[in-house]
């Protein structure tokens, strides 16, 4: 029961002794008789030991007779009040407990004859008339053969002060969480919602049907739950935010959250689900553009890379080209240099995607020009070097075999800079050789370096000879086991297939790559050209 008098709360029948259950100690630390308490302060104790007690209690003590006038008071009391001793002696409780008054008096004392104590929440007065929040417990007790009442009385100005900032506190919280769009539910560690903030039932009322609160979140999210579930899981375990997104599905239109979970102390887990879906669609968006750029670029890749080989009496030529990404960096080239000499190029820039397809755009353009003048493999390759290098990154270089073949004269005159290795079939001999002349790739040494470097090889071709070009995306093809094709697979795989047409050759080496590789991802470009002497 609660009854109010004025500016006050008095709360009876708090759990306390009832008459008849024996003995006990009161808050003063007096024995208690059964039914109403009463302290027999004097006698046994003595006066000198009742006045001891009073003064050092911890809170205000003032003692009463049975209509409230104040006859006693500890120095606390009268620190509280700001009276001397005797003036607040000559008052009554009415006077100083705000909104006092003679029914409280006797609800007191009715309370007491049943209960221990009678606890009170209220405001005091002091003698300045300023008033102050208080915790009053109030005893019946026996002093000098007369019945008293003792009000303990505990100034609470600081605990009301920061009940009052953390509920000022609470109030910028709602008011902040109010404010955000994104979805927030405080979870228990079963999963039970206990609320959620403004945004679940205004902009997103359609993701979940009803009121969210004390339902499971399994079933309020169940479109994440599985991926909910795990991020929770490791949260509680290392006590860190786990994020992911995910699309869900609202009213037939597919939005996209970043979904946070984290281990809350005050409940359990908090979940905030971030509306990501206008990010998502930018980058859906930006994704197809640049699809379409790369399937231009590789469109126009494909037009500076041979399809169709010219007829060249007795020369069979095949080549092929698979970047790892829609563009890449490898090249080969056919360029007719007289009626009877053909320049063939092969080259792997150090760099795959658009990167690697712009500098090799920029090569091929430079080769093609400087090679129509009919130089010497060698010294196309020194002029080369020179033009490209002003325009070369550091961090980026070209390998490249570029040679002339020679119809009239049978022969083929190359260079290797950088390179992998060329392999030389001869039939006749039933012979592989991996030809690697000396030289450095494009792009490292602006002149003297590469030039002193550089060689040059001229190969005698005979009916049934097989040149064959490859990047080294062909050789260091990987399984699932991390081992390479390598060059030892290769030269099996020429051997096995050097009868072929070239094109079929071309074909079937591809086909045993694949096939080693198996599933896994292709990480740099390939590249083969073969060219069999007929």
């Amino acid at each position: 029961m609660a009854t109010s008098h004025k500016a006050m709360t008095m709360m009876i029948n708090l759990p306390a002794r009832k008459k008849g259950e024996g003995g006990g100690v009161d808050r003063g630390g007096a024995p208690v008789q059964g039914g109403g308490v009463h302290v027999q302060a004097a006698g046994a104790w003595g006066d000198s030991l009742y006045q001891e007690l009073l003064q050092i209690l911890y809170d205000g003590a003032l003692i009463t007779d049975l209509t409230g006038q104040i006859v006693d008071v500890n120095i606390r009391a009268v620190d509280f009040f700001q009276y001397e001793k005797n003036e607040i002696c000559r008052l009554n409780m009415a006077q100083v407990v705000s909104g006092a008054d003679e029914s409280l008096l006797k609800t007191i004392l009715k309370n007491l004859e049943e209960m221990r104590f009678t606890h009170i929440e209220g405001y005091c007065m002091r003698k300045d008339g300023s008033l102050f929040p208080t915790d009053i417990v109030v005893n019946r007790l026996r002093h000098a053969e007369q019945d008293r009442l003792c009000f303990f009385i505990r100034d609470i100005t600081r605990r009301r002060q920061a009940e009052e900032n953390l509920r000022r506190s609470e109030a910028r919280n709602r008011a902040l969480l109010s404010s955000i769009p994104d979805l927030i539910f405080r979870v228990t560690m079963e999963g039970v919602i206990l609320d959620s903030n403004a945004a679940f039932g205004t902009k997103w009322k359609k993701l979940i049907e009803g009121d969210a609160t004390g339902r499971n979140v399994a079933d309020v999210l169940p479109q994440i739950v599985a991926r909910l579930t795990e991020a929770l899981v490791e949260a509680d375990r290392t006590g860190e935010a786990q994020v992911f997104e995910h699309p869900l599905a609202v009213s037939g239109e597919t939005f996209y959250f970043e979904v946070r979970a984290l281990a809350d102390e005050d409940a359990g887990f908090l979940i905030v689900l971030h509306d990501i879906t206008a990010r998502k669609r930018v980058e859906q968006a930006e994704k197809e553009r640049t699809e379409k750029d790369l399937e231009v670029a590789r469109a126009i890749q494909r037009v500076l890379l041979p399809s169709v080989f010219p007829r060249i009496l007795d020369v069979d030529i095949s080549a092929t080209n698979v970047p790892a990404q829609k563009v890449g960096g490898d090249y080969y080239d056919l360029i007719q240099l007289s009626p009877t000499r053909w320049g063939l190029a092969i080259a792997d820039v150090s760099g795959k995607g658009v990167s690697g397809a712009l500098v090799m755009a920029m090569c091929r353009s430079n080769l093609r020009l400087i090679a129509a003048g009919g130089d010497s493999p060698a010294v196309v390759m020194k002029k080369l070097n020179r033009v490209i290098k002003p325009d070369m990154q550091d961090d980026m270089f070209i390998s490249m075999i570029y040679g002339i073949l020679d119809t009239q004269i049978k022969t083929f005159s190359f260079c290797r800079v950088g390179h992998e290795p060329l392999f030389l079939y001869h039939r006749s001999l039933d012979k592989l050789e991996m030809l690697s002349p000396r030289g450095m790739a494009l792009g490292i040494d602006g002149g003297p370096a590469f030039d002193a470097l550089i060689e040059e090889k001229q190969l005698a071709m005979r009916a049934g000879d097989v040149l064959i070009f490859f990047t080294d995306g062909i050789t260091e093809a990987r399984n699932k086991d991390g081992r390479e094709f390598g060059r030892e697979r290769l030269s099996a795989v020429v051997r096995g297939s050097a009868q072929l047409p070239s094109a079929d050759m071309t074909a079937g080496i591809l086909d045993e790559v694949n096939l080693f590789a198996g599933r896994e991802p292709q990480s740099d470009d390939m590249t083969l050209l073969v060219l069999r002497i007929g």
